[in-house]
């Protein structure tokens, strides 16, 4: 079943949230600041592969990511959202 992801800004522009019409993390939220701690984490470490990604925080069913302050939205986008349908399917 294909996945349904809606990309949405934020207040802060260096982040953006991603809903997914599936629980990303039902048990609470869940929060990585780095590859190392994202590492345990198959969807969190797969988030890190992306270049510009430095923050992935979870909740319920969205994502939300934080970029670098030279990441380029453009690119990082599309691939956070291919990593969350890859992840999901």
């Amino acid at each position: 079943m294909p996945v349904h992801i809606t990309a949405q800004t934020t207040p802060n522009p260096n982040a953006m949230k991603f809903t997914v019409d599936r629980p990303v993390s039902p048990g609470g939220s869940r929060t990585f600041n780095s590859a190392a701690e994202a590492a345990a984490d198959p969807l969190a470490a797969k988030l890190f592969t992306i270049s510009g990604v430095k923050m992935v925080f979870f909740l319920n069913d969205f994502v939300t990511v934080s970029k670098e302050a030279g990441g380029d939205w453009g690119t990082i986008t599309p691939s956070v959202e291919k990593a969350l349908q890859e992840h999901f399917i």
